[in-house]
């Protein structure tokens, strides 16, 4: 079953087709959006109902690129990781914004702080994910190749976390909404830390010790 933000994307491809738009301008165009959503989450409260509807364009955006560059036959090692690096840089900008708008809002250094630690916890989650794909793959792993296509989730457990992450920009917009986002920066902090400690783990762990791979599908984070 397809993510909320994957079907408005799938409607929004044979559109974006007709105007002969390329994926990788498609993935700078949410690149763009998603930072300046981190620049009006970083103004405090009256900036992130504006910061959650440029991000949403993003998550829209970054659902659109890989189909269209499938639909297009364009796609491509290059395309995949400026993707992913997007991605990146998005949650980044974000995290760190919603601190920074934070600490407007209350004057208390910490939220700053935290957005910081929170923006080094996506960069250490991704740094490791990445570092995973060169321990399995070695040269191969600059080559990423798209994901493979979306088969039906094989655990409820599975489902939800391919949900959450699609459909996080949902999430960011129901706190815009409700004016308090101080839990989605914490739970942003614990949960980066949490997936490169894990990815680093594998790295690791013996070759006979079996983990839960959270690399299969795509890099943690992504949009």
């Amino acid at each position: 079953m397809a993510t909320l933000n994957r079907s408005i994307g799938l409607r929004v491809v044979p559109w974006l087709a007709l105007l002969r738009v390329t994926p990788n301008q498609l993935t700078l165009l949410g690149l763009a959006a998603g930072l300046i959503g981190a620049t009006r989450f970083a103004e405090g409260p009256s900036g992130w109902l504006a910061g959650a509807l440029w991000l949403q364009l993003s998550f829209i955006l970054d659902n659109c690129d890989g189909t269209l560059a499938r639909l297009q036959h364009r796609t491509s090692g290059l395309g995949s990781w400026l993707d992913t690096l997007s991605d990146c840089a998005v949650n980044i900008g974000l995290f760190y914004g919603i601190g920074v708008g934070l600490q407007h809002d209350t004057g208390q250094m910490i939220w700053q702080v935290g957005g910081l630690v929170t923006a080094v916890g996506v960069f250490f989650s991704y740094a490791m994910a990445f570092a995973v794909q060169v321990h399995r793959r070695g040269f191969d792993a600059w080559r990423h190749p798209d994901p493979p296509a979306a088969a039906e989730p094989d655990s409820r457990l599975v489902g939800f976390r391919k949900r959450a992450r699609e459909d996080f920009s949902w999430i960011v917009l129901a706190g815009a909404l409700g004016q308090h986002l101080g839990w989605l920066l914490w739970c942003g902090l614990g949960s980066s830390f949490a997936i490169g400690l894990v990815n680093l783990r594998t790295i690791l762990r013996p070759a006979d010790d079996p983990i839960v791979d959270l690399n299969d599908d795509q890099m943690p984070f992504s949009t």
